[in-house]
């Protein structure tokens, strides 16, 4: 009941189901984990943590809550843990690919580029569908100079989202900067920097950086 209280977007009411369970059954580990999801949607993060820190001493290899409590310590700053969380949710189910994926996001604003792209690319072998992450492992191969790499991997995300202005953005600078003489196209990148212009009516710096 709680899940479906949650989807309608009554989380004031879901709130009060896990409250009544848990006050059955305070070893409910599941209500624990489902309240911290409730309480981090009422955008009660410090309670959200609790609940899940609970969840997680009742039951250490619950990798739905290490996935969760991670999410939200990112949200509180708190990078180093968070990334502790999503490793144990990834050891615990490494066949989902939403964790490392998300691990892979931390670590790469932390600067730890080859780590990321390693969780980058095994969401992307459980998902290949993914193109955000798949985004994110081309800005990572150019972030470590692997520009052919990133090349590839933003034809792809081009192919599949062929308007995302960003995208265009990235791979325009990567061709207009590369290093490798055979890879540097500046007529292809001015005509996708101005179409990625175009399209955001000139409104993004990140995209008009490109130009």
């Amino acid at each position: 009941m709680g899940l479906i209280l949650a989807a309608r977007g009554d989380h004031e009411a879901a709130k009060q189901h896990y409250l009544a369970a848990l006050h059955t059954n305070p070893a409910y580990t599941e209500a624990h984990n489902s309240l911290g999801v409730t309480l981090a949607a009422q955008g009660d993060a410090e309670g959200a943590v609790t609940q899940y820190r609970e969840a997680l001493r009742l039951d250490p290899d619950f990798g739905a809550a290490h996935n969760n409590l991670a999410a939200t310590l990112a949200k509180l700053g708190q990078t180093d843990e968070a990334i502790v969380q999503y490793t144990e949710a990834i050891r615990l189910s490494p066949q989902h690919a939403e964790p490392h994926g998300n691990s892979a996001m931390l670590l790469q604003a932390a600067g730890r580029l080859p780590e990321a792209i390693e969780q980058l690319q095994a969401a992307l072998q459980l998902n290949p569908r993914l193109v955000d992450v798949r985004y994110r492992l081309a800005t990572a191969y150019a972030q470590t100079g692997r520009s052919r790499e990133a090349e590839t991997e933003l034809g792809q995300v081009l192919r599949e989202r062929p308007e995302w202005s960003a995208a265009e953005a990235t791979l325009a600078w990567l061709l207009a900067t590369a290093d490798d003489e055979h890879l540097r196209d500046g007529a292809r990148a001015v005509q996708l920097a101005g179409d990625a212009a175009q399209r955001t009516q000139q409104r993004d710096p990140n995209v008009l950086n490109s130009l």
